[in-house]
């Protein structure tokens, strides 16, 4: 393989393996001049991977996608036509939830064909189209724990000044700086992965995996939380009813 300067990736164009003999040389031949390297894998594990289980793999996920935008779709449909049912907040963050799930399905997707096309600026808008909505995916699971924490921890039917101004501002503002960041330190951080447009191993931890993680810890404690007041509360009218048998 050789290294291709303006895809930014090892390529094969125009190299061909010559020989391969039992000692280990291996012997390339190229129609042209450029720096030069011989992949290995090192574990093995390409070859056990036929081209028909690759097949199968890529239709079980597509198909596998196609049903859950459909899901979404539909989910969404519903919502939007009856104005009854988005009335409260909850059903509004859901609303939004689904809207994030649905464009993160549908850029994961995409990320294969952008991936196979070659087109580096097609691959990277990709791959930050999919970090974005990934991340706000997860905000909105978060703001959607939030949203239950502060009706059952605080006062039911309270009223908060643009709450839903404040939560859109949160789920879908929040993961934009995330990935603001991640361009500004470089656009390099997205890149062709796994067969995928997506971020480097080292630009996954810091901006992906570690605001996953941070959602997550939030939702069980805010989880925890929630559990301790109603079962708390629960215990506190089942000694009330009993001091009023007595």
């Amino acid at each position: 393989v050789f290294w291709d300067t303006s895809a930014n990736d090892w390529s094969t164009k125009g190299c061909q393996l010559a020989s391969e003999q039992q000692d280990g040389v291996i012997s390339c031949q190229c129609n042209h001049m450029t720096n030069f390297a011989v992949l290995m894998d090192i574990y093995g594990n390409m070859d056990k991977i036929s081209d028909a289980d690759l097949a199968a793999l890529m239709i079980i996920s597509y198909v596998g996608c196609a049903v859950s935008m459909f899901g979404i779709a539909a989910t969404l449909l519903t919502y939007s036509l009856f104005r009854k049912l988005r009335r409260d907040n909850p059903t509004k963050i859901l609303m939004n939830l689904c809207l994030a799930l649905f464009m993160a399905v549908l850029f994961f997707v995409c990320s294969g064909p952008a991936h196979n096309s070659g087109n580096r600026g097609a691959c990277v808008t990709v791959a930050v189209l999919l970090h974005y909505f990934l991340l706000t995916s997860m905000a909105w699971m978060g703001l959607e724990a939030l949203n239950l924490y502060l009706a059952i921890m605080k006062v039911f039917n309270t009223y908060y000044r643009h709450f839903m101004l404040k939560f859109c501002i949160a789920g879908w503002g929040s993961p934009a700086i995330v990935v603001a960041i991640t361009l500004a330190v470089g656009v390099d951080n997205y890149t062709k992965y796994g067969g995928i447009c997506w971020l480097q191993p080292n630009a996954f931890y810091g901006a992906f995996l570690a605001p996953v993680c941070l959602v997550l810890l939030l939702n069980c404690i805010m989880f925890g939380l929630v559990i301790r007041q109603l079962v708390g509360g629960a215990a506190t009218e089942f000694k009330k009813a009993d001091k009023v048998e007595t």
